[in-house]
């Protein structure tokens, strides 16, 4: 294979260790919040918690009903914390 080829299968390889790690550390963290929360798929977790669908391997989560969104198991809890304020 060339040299762009070979570039590009380390640069997928390292994307799905990041997410591997992304997906591990964000579901501890979630655990140790106290959030109730439900996993909806098995193989990258895909979690709704609370009002929110959060996806854990790219840290992306948005509001069910459309209005909020952001990126980042942080960001998420900090939102939670925010409405269970209201």
């Amino acid at each position: 294979m060339g040299d762009m080829g070979d570039i590009f299968n380390a640069m997928r390889e390292d994307s799905k260790i990041r997410r591997s790690h992304n997906s591990k550390n964000s579901m501890r963290l979630l655990k140790e919040s106290g959030f109730k929360f439900q996993l909806l798929s098995e193989n990258g977790p895909h979690v709704r918690i609370g009002c929110f669908d959060f996806w854990a391997s790219t840290g992306l989560f948005c509001s069910r009903d459309g209005k909020s969104k952001g990126r980042g198991v942080l960001n998420l809890l900090r939102e939670l914390r925010r409405n269970a304020n209201m």
